[in-house]
């Protein structure tokens, strides 16, 4: 807190100044004098080796104190000359700037203060030296450039590079009138140059100066320069700095730069300082949720890479894709704001929702409080809005559309606009050069390069979608905003959810929970889409009502599609018209269905472009009646059907030159889920083929997917017959085979169970799996399927430690015993130890078996109760034989190939799809409970008896 008096008025005598001065803590006074000194926050900082936050806190209070009254948050910077004047007249010694140069600080201070723009730089008459003292940049004046070039010309490190030469070439000239030079004194004479070009000089002036080139050659092309270096050329040149100022140009920078940035302001906080958010009813802060940007410093699309040069993205080993390889790039983030600073032309591109209109903004912003280009009035427009209007007065004129902005915020002369333009003091921002309509982006980019190549001094930030970046303006850097980090990620998530609760301890604490959920094995694919701000966005809307992620993720996919096909364009009012605009949404959809399922059917995640090209021709060919003479047409079509889906949406992506891909696999999942829903929605029994496809790992997502769509009762029967036909087409009888056990086994009048016939009946297809695939050498016996059925058998398993104890608990001693066995007998096959071979738990329930399992025991020589002994393979022989012969359970199932078992997994897998889809229809209310037990009552029964 502070304890000084902050009543404080700028009119104080130097008693009390000297009292409040002396008052202020020692940190308080160094963080003043580098403010007075006109550095910025973030140097500050780093000087002091204290946080940006509290060198603003410092500030703040240090304007307080002074009586200088913060009414806004940034409004500290428009007192820095407040300070300046009241310590030159009180304590000069502290900023060398004598008595006399008070009035000058006085008026300078009042000339910024003013409200009214009767401005004409010649009637400023201001001392130099108060400006020179207040300046950071400074400028040679166009008149003294001869003067300069021939002061350089006749600098020390010119003059002896120049003699060296010479007297080498004369050496050399020597050696050859006596016969003496060999071939390398020849090819040396021959490269000599007795002169010096003007970047040779530049060059050897840097170096001589321990400057950098570019300062030297700003210097010399009238362009400006950091003050210290100026004054540095100046004297080793014995130049005197004061003669070959530009004037203009200071007085511009010190008098003109505050004075409109100060009153567009406002104007910028208005165009700027809001986000409006895809589903959310209210703008947010930007300053509550923005995220520091990183960008690529070469656009990804730029390589050029052949398809055997990117890596697989699906693990063969591990059956696992590698989601975030599908956008992986090899090379650096970077700062966006370090790049800001250090480019002089940024062309700023990125996929829609990206953030680049944010990004600008947030330039805009830091720019108007001064912490980025602070010796810049920054200027925002959309390119959208400006040909809109221009096309409606008939003129596209990038001048007086900033004069008519201007003029808005009280700034109506236009000699204040040419005063900065001429002396490269604005920042211009021209957002979303791909939102212009087609008929206008021509005249629009026409206009920006010419009041580029007129203004060429001032710096200028133009953003475009990637795909729409065709024109390239000269002296732009092209860089990309980079996906988000998953540190990013976490920030976004905070500042969300902080931003939306207005409370920033439930805030953190919901994005704890979020950030904790998302990073879970399980919702990789929330995290493969999460990386740009728009998903990440409708990641949080999904997440923020309940506190975790909807179990129907495929709805949340469907929002993200949306979001990027229509909904994004629609919220900032841009209409795209092109060939691809003729289609409906729908269309659309199985133009992204097409292509996406035909490549994941043959594990295709990046292609050709002609590749796709002709599945674009192949889907429009089906769409409408092309004939051969059309082909030329239908081919150009294609191409630009492609360009559109980049441009306008960004689920087709150029990762490398010509090579595409699905902006995210999860996409490209979701439209192939898509095509096999939409084939058992209209009954088409091509959908066989894809019942193949279960149990295969690589399509797990896809067929979750689907499970999550909305189901019916007809389509549900429509499923179940076809995994019948797939079935059915099967000559051998050894699947069949299987399943005649598990009906025989599951034959309720043998036992009596509260379960219904297909849990029972899923419970043994279960356990004569795992005697055929060997469970694995896992030692819990997988149940899943029967407790998908029935939640009550499900609920039974879960009460206490093991399966066998449960069933036994819930008087299931017939499943119990059946559980028991295939345990012991897989375990022994595998060569796992077991503890004993009876079954302690149920002598009342099967005497006979239990005693011819003791008499197997008996027979194991040494046996030790508390022992785990491995047993030998003639023991597992007549442990089967004892099960089999007791229970009818334990049979080795034989098949004639591997095809055989893999159907049968098939068959699994699919009936586990099918009850998973019946659960899904069930809880969305979209089938009764009659329905349901008429499809379960056919499950898992012979095929050929249906």
């Amino acid at each position: 807190m502070c304890t000084v008096d902050c009543n404080v008025r700028i009119n104080m005598d130097k008693k009390r100044f000297e009292v409040v001065f002396s008052q202020l803590t020692k940190r308080r006074k160094e963080v003043l004098l580098k403010f007075l000194e006109n550095k910025t926050d973030s140097e500050i900082a780093k000087y002091l080796q204290i946080t940006q936050s509290t060198v603003r806190k410092h500030i703040e209070e240090i304007c307080k104190i002074f009586g200088f009254e913060n009414d806004f948050v940034d409004e500290r910077r428009s007192k820095r000359r407040d300070l300046y004047a009241l310590f030159a007249k009180f304590k000069p010694e502290l900023l060398d700037v004598s008595i006399g140069d008070t009035k000058s600080l006085e008026e300078l201070n009042c000339l910024n203060k003013s409200n009214t723009f009767n401005f004409k730089l010649d009637n400023l008459h201001i001392d130099l030296t108060t400006l020179f003292k207040t300046a950071r940049l400074l400028q040679i004046d166009t008149s003294t450039v001869n003067q300069i070039k021939e002061c350089i010309d006749k600098s020390y490190p010119v003059l002896n590079e120049i003699n060296n030469r010479q007297e080498e070439l004369l050496r050399l000239q020597t050696k050859e009138k006596q016969g003496n030079l060999n071939w390398i004194d020849k090819q040396k004479m021959n490269k000599i140059v007795p002169s010096l070009s003007d970047k040779d000089k530049q060059r050897l002036f840097a170096k001589h100066l321990g400057i950098s080139e570019n300062d030297v050659e700003n210097f010399y092309r009238v362009a400006p320069v950091k003050k210290e270096v100026f004054i540095k050329i100046c004297s080793i040149l014995n130049l005197t700095w004061e003669q070959v100022v530009d004037l203009n140009f200071l007085k511009t920078l010190i008098l003109l730069v505050p004075q409109v940035r100060s009153q567009y302001a406002n104007k910028i906080v208005d165009l700027c300082g809001k986000l409006h958010i895809l589903y959310c009813s209210k703008p947010i802060e930007m300053d509550d949720l923005y995220v520091d940007v990183n960008i690529l410093n070469q656009p990804a699309s730029y390589q050029w890479l052949d398809l055997s040069e990117i890596p697989p993205i699906y693990d063969q080993e591990t059956h696992e894709f590698d989601r975030f390889r599908l956008g992986q790039v090899n090379q650096p983030r970077v700062d966006g704001f370090f790049a800001v600073e250090t480019y002089d032309n940024l062309m700023v591109l990125g996929k829609p929702g990206s953030g680049k209109s944010t990004f600008l903004k947030r330039i805009a912003l830091q720019c108007n409080e001064q912490q980025i280009q602070m010796d810049r009035v920054p200027i925002f427009i959309n390119l959208k809005a400006f040909a809109d209007f221009s096309k409606t007065i008939g003129t596209f004129d990038l001048f007086k559309y900033i004069i008519r902005d201007l003029d808005s915020c009280g700034i109506k002369e236009e000699i204040i606009l040419c005063n900065l333009l001429e002396h490269g003091r604005v920042m211009l921002l021209l957002d979303g050069l791909d939102e212009v309509s087609k008929n206008n982006n021509d005249e629009v980019i026409k206009c920006i390069d010419r009041f580029y190549k007129q203004y060429f001094k001032n710096k200028y930030i133009i953003s475009c979608r990637i795909a729409a970046h065709k024109y390239k303006f000269s002296n732009f850097r092209d860089i990309e905003i980079a996906d988000f980090s998953k540190e990013q990620i976490n920030i976004f998530a905070r500042n969300w959810f902080t931003a939306i609760d207005k409370n920033i301890q439930n805030g953190i604490i919901k994005s704890q929970k979020f950030i904790e959920q998302l990073q879970l094995p399980e919702n990789s694919q929330l995290l493969d889409i999460a990386v740009t701000p728009i998903l990440l966005t409708l990641t949080c809307l999904a997440f923020q009502t309940k506190l975790e992620f909807p179990s129907n993720i495929s709805t949340l996919y469907k929002r993200g599609i949306e979001a990027l096909l229509i909904k994004w364009d629609e919220a900032k009012g841009v209409k795209r018209t092109n060939v691809y605009g003729k289609l409906s949404l729908e269309n659309k959809i199985e133009l992204l269905t097409y292509i996406a399922a035909k490549k994941f059917e043959i594990s295709r995640y990046f292609f050709k472009k002609d590749e796709i090209k002709q599945d674009i021709v192949d889907y429009f060919s089906s769409l409408y009646d092309y004939n051969e003479n059309n082909l030329a047409t239908l081919l150009q079509d294609s191409r630009l059907v492609l360009e559109s889906i980049e441009i306008q949406h960004g689920l087709l992506v150029e990762r490398a030159q010509e090579i595409y891909s699905f902006s995210h696999l999860t996409f490209q999942e979701y439209f192939t889920a898509r095509k096999v829903k939409t084939l058992i929605n209209n009954s088409d029994s091509t959908i066989i083929k894809y019942i193949e496809n279960f149990g295969d790992e690589r399509w797990r997502e896809v067929f979750s997917l689907v499970a999550d769509m909305d189901w019916n009762f007809e389509q549900l029967q429509f499923l179940k017959k076809q995994i019948d036909e797939f079935m059915k087409n099967d000559e051998s009888s050894e699947l069949e085979d299987v399943i005649l056990w598990v009906v025989n086994k599951s034959d309720l009048n043998k036992f009596e169970t509260k379960y219904q016939p297909a849990t029972i009946r899923a419970f043994y297809l279960s356990l004569a799996l795992e005697m055929i695939f060997d469970a694995s050498s896992v030692r819990n016996i997988n149940l899943s399927l029967a407790c998908d059925i029935d939640k009550n058998f499900e609920q039974d398993l879960q009460k206490g430690n093991t399966a066998i104890n449960n069933l036994f608990t819930a008087k299931e001693f017939d499943l119990g015993i059946d559980l028991m066995l295939v345990e012991k007998i897989i375990f022994t096959s595998l060569g796992i130890p077991i503890k004993n071979v009876s079954l302690p738990n149920c002598r009342d329930c099967d005497s006979q078996l239990n005693q011819a399992l003791i008499e197997l025991e008996n027979e194991v020589p040494n046996l030790l109760k508390s022992q785990e002994i491995e047993y030998s393979g003639e023991f597992l022989e007549n442990l089967r034989n004892i099960a089999i012969k007791y229970r009818k359970i334990g049979y080795y199932w034989l098949f004639s190939d591997e095809k055989q078992e893999n159907k049968l997994k098939q068959y699994y897998y699919a009936h586990k799809f099918l009850v998973k889809c019946l659960k899904n229809a069930e809880d969305n209310q979209n089938i009764t409970v009659a329905m349901k037990r008429q499809i379960q009552q056919d499950l898992f029964l012979p095929w050929n008896k249906l």
